[in-house]
This record gives structure tokens, sequence and C-alpha cells, in this order.
């Protein structure tokens, strides 16, 4: 997603770039070994690039979940 800076509706003074880009990916997998069991994990990057002196930000992550159904479908 590329946006700039709206500076219609912002001030000079405010931190905002004018040229930024923001990208992200993720990715997940699920998997059901039982009836009403299921593991899944994820992973992301989310990055910001940005003309400001404060530059962007590159963050990743991941999760893992267990979860357990218990009763009838």
């Amino acid at each position: 997603m590329k946006f700039d800076r709206f500076s219609l509706l912002t001030d000079e003074a405010l931190p905002l770039g004018i040229h930024n880009t923001l990208r992200n990916a993720a990715i997940k997998l699920i998997y059901n070994p039982y009836l009403g069991l299921q593991l899944s994990a994820s992973v992301y990057n989310n990055h910001l690039k940005s003309d400001t002196a404060f530059g962007g930000f590159s963050a990743n992550g991941a999760n893992i979940n267990l979860q357990y159904t218990y009763g009838r479908r």
C-alpha cells in the first residue's frame, strides 16, 4: 500500500512523511488431526518505508495456537 501525506489535512510540523509505503505479508497453516482439535501456526512481516526523520519500521512475528472444541457439531 502506498500512501502520501494529505497536505491539506495535516500541518507541516507533524512528523508525517510525504512519501510512505506500507507492506504486509502473512502466512497461516492450519492442521486438524482429530475432530474438534485444531493446531495453527502463522508468521507475519510488516514494513513501513517513510521519508521522515524517524524513518520507518519493520516488525516480524509468529503465533502458535492449539484449540480444542468439546461437544457435538
